[in-house]
């Protein structure tokens, strides 16, 4: 068995990002950029009014100004503001040249005869200037940053209507087992519900990878490798869960090694997830998660994610808090590395939920991380610090 370090140090070595390509800005949205985007204008383009009021050259309280035009938003001034002279000026609209100041027109009283007086004299000068939040020719954003709907939406600003961006991964999830139902169909004795699938899908969507495919394989050699052979031709990266440990109907390995993939290991020093299997297929990386579904929750935060993230192209940090564990925690096996499922009772405090074991899925409902008890540790008592990986989305 190798550590959880060290897994996930040969995971990331042997995966690498997808190609580049160009899309629609609209069309961007959770893909990673492939190159910085530099604005070629400044923000703001040019001096404007931030609110609705009057452009004036001087502004004390009890000036009486002549009111000379009107500038709305989009329209360029016709002439400079002068001594003596106001200009009617609208919110984001181009200041007119000799402006001082914009007078809020709330802090302004309309005289007869087109003339104005300031009521108060103001401190804030109430403009934007040119390039006051970017400077033309800065990087807005770098490579590996997320298309978010802020990112876009300052992308559109500087004028873009398409981004270089990462493609994202065509992910293959292929669930084993002759135990397995799909949700929906009549119940068996004896049979249990396909829940890795629906998970993995689901966790794969939550975290903006969204091109999944997913099929079922019997626990047979001969359909594992027809199944794995097909998911292989249409992916970029196959998810196997169950079929990965050493029971005599656990085929993974050998049908990994029937069709040339090389593994690179298929144990892991972590509880649970122990028989964790990673290999590669070609440039195609492939994840064996073991059957039970706590354990492939754990495998697919510690490893299947931050890989692919990395082949999405988009810069990737685990959460991690240290944190003052609440209540004892004792374990009979202290060799592997354990992730105790967690909740936050309060800021930087967290308690362990109930959990049964590696098959108690519904244990991670009521679970916003996993706290990290080192290998050789048998207890951690009230009050100790823990390192929490958080899972919360």
């Amino acid at each position: 068995m190798i550590t959880s370090k060290r897994a996930l140090e040969l995971i990331m070595r042997n995966v690498t990002r997808l190609s580049r390509e160009r899309r629609p800005l609209e069309k961007s949205l959770g893909f990673a950029l492939a190159r910085d985007v530099r604005t070629p204008i400044d923000f703001p383009p040019f001096d404007r009014s931030a609110m609705d009021g009057y452009a004036v050259a001087e502004g004390k309280a009890g000036s009486v100004l002549t009111v000379a035009g009107e500038v709305c938003a989009g329209q360029r001034p016709r002439a400079a503001v002068r001594q003596g002279e106001a200009v009617r000026i609208m919110t984001g609209a181009m200041l007119p040249p000799g402006t001082m100041r914009v007078v809020m027109k709330e802090n302004v009283e309309l005289l007869e005869g087109g003339k104005i007086r300031i009521k108060i004299g103001e401190g804030k000068d109430n403009i934007n200037r040119k390039g006051q939040d970017v400077v033309k020719g800065s990087v807005l954003y770098r490579s590996g940053q997320i298309v978010t709907p802020v990112v876009l939406a300052n992308i559109a600003a500087a004028g873009f209507s398409s981004v270089h961006v990462y493609r994202k991964s065509c992910i293959a999830s292929l669930v084993t087992g002759n135990e397995l139902l799909k949700p929906g169909a009549k119940y068996e004795q004896g049979k249990i519900y396909n829940s890795n699938g629906p998970m993995l899908r689901s966790l794969l969507i939550a975290h903006g990878l969204c091109d999944v495919k997913e099929w079922m394989a019997a626990d047979t050699l001969s359909a594992l490798v027809r199944a794995l052979e097909r998911a292989l031709a249409s992916s970029d990266c196959v998810l196997i869960t169950g079929g990965v440990s050493v029971g005599d109907y656990d085929f993974v390995e050998r049908a990994l090694d029937a069709l040339g993939c090389r593994i690179y290991f298929n144990r892991v020093s972590i509880q649970p997830g122990k028989p964790f299997t990673f290999a590669t297929h070609g440039k195609t990386p492939i994840f064996a998660f073991p059957g039970n579904p706590a354990a492939v929750f754990v495998t697919y935060f510690l490893f299947a994610l931050p890989a692919l993230m990395k082949m999405s192209g988009i810069e990737f940090e685990q959460k991690k808090y240290a944190c003052a564990f609440r209540g004892i925690h004792s374990r009979r096996n202290a060799e592997r590395e354990q992730f105790l499922p967690v909740r936050f009772v309060r800021d930087g405090v967290v308690e362990a939920v109930p959990f049964h074991g590696s098959g108690d899925l519904y244990a991670l409902s009521s679970a916003h991380g996993l706290a990290i008890v080192p290998s050789g540790k048998a207890e951690v008592l009230d009050g100790e610090k823990v390192e929490v990986v958080v899972t919360s989305i």
